[in-house]
């Protein structure tokens, strides 16, 4: 699990929608998935509306999922199955301020796949305009300059393995 937050908002059904709703629950998206974000007021209020509702089904399997680290499929087919017949290069990209999907839970992806994954990690540290969350690695004000061009770059393979 990646927290209690992540885990409390799953267990509810998954009702992302609503967290922008009161100050409370405007705080557990702020923690989720907007740790101290960098972006326009209009950046971050468009990304409330990004946020759907799950649903009870998927939040259940998302919750499952978290929990026994694999997702059954159908038949007797599985995530962790499915991913270790990924054979193309892989870019994981990896928010220092990601709480939905936290760095260190995501870089287990290296080990689920028989293909190269190459880490792409964005902190202030490696001197990126902010400690990226969930959200602002897409909708953040540096986003452009620091988050984009190195997935372009992989995408049209100049940084492949």
């Amino acid at each position: 699990m990646p927290n209690r937050l992540a885990e409390r908002v799953l267990e509810e059904d998954g009702k992302l929608s609503s967290l922008a709703l009161d100050p409370s629950s405007g705080r557990v998206f702020e923690l989720l998935f907007a740790m101290n974000a960098r972006w326009s007021r209009s950046s971050a209020s468009s990304a409330h509306g990004v946020l759907g509702d799950l649903g009870p089904r998927a939040s259940a399997q998302l919750l499952g999922w978290m929990r026994q680290g694999d997702l059954k499929l159908e038949g007797d087919d599985t995530v962790s199955k499915r991913l270790a017949k990924v054979s193309a290069p892989m870019l994981l990209v990896l928010p220092l301020a990601d709480e939905w999907a936290p760095s260190e839970l995501a870089s287990t992806m290296r080990t689920a796949v028989k293909s190269h994954v190459k880490l792409k990690t964005y902190s202030r540290f490696e001197y990126a305009a902010e400690d990226y969350s969930h959200l602002s690695l897409l909708m953040g004000d540096g986003a452009k300059s620091d988050v984009y061009p190195p997935i372009y770059r992989f995408l049209v393979a100049e940084d492949a393995p």
